[in-house]
Formats: structure tokens, sequence, C-alpha cells
């Protein structure tokens, strides 16, 4: 799969977090913010180039009821959690 391929996949999974309303989680989190999900582009987009042979398939993207959004993934027997921050 190309990079290009592989940053879009995420992307459009990162921007299905901009339908979350309030109380998204039952316990009142915000819906998130631009910000937020531009940090997220971000970092995958730093995912890819860093990390080739990683597939989107393999990187469990979660949204976070502080409002950031942690990406899980594994890479030569290492395990990666790597969280956006705040705004």
């Amino acid at each position: 799969m190309k990079v290009w391929e592989k940053y879009n996949i995420l992307k459009r999974r990162i921007e299905s977090f901009k339908l979350l309303n309030f109380d998204w989680d039952s316990y009142g989190a915000e819906p998130f913010t631009d910000f937020s999900i531009i940090e997220a582009i971000r970092c995958s987009r730093f995912i890819i180039d860093r990390f080739p042979n990683v597939e989107p398939d393999d990187i469990f993207i979660a949204p976070i009821s502080n409002g950031t959004i942690q990406f899980e993934f594994n890479y030569d027997n290492f395990d990666f959690l790597i969280s956006t921050k705040e705004e």
C-alpha cells in the first residue's frame, strides 16, 4: 500500500470523531475540536513516516474523553501508545 493511501485511511478514521456529539461517552465528554482532529492527523502522518511497515489496520485509534486522540500499535515487538496533546 502506498504511503498516501495509508495516510488517507487514517485521516478518514480520525475525521469520523467529528461526528461524536456532547456526552458521546455517557460521562459528559465534549465533542472534538478542530485542533484535536488536526493534531491527530499530524500524528498519523508522523507514525506513517517513522514506521513504514505499520499498516492502517494495525493501528488502533481511540477517542479519549479529555479531548485527545490515542494511537496504539506494535512495531518490531515494541508496543507504542501515542496521545495527542490537549488544546
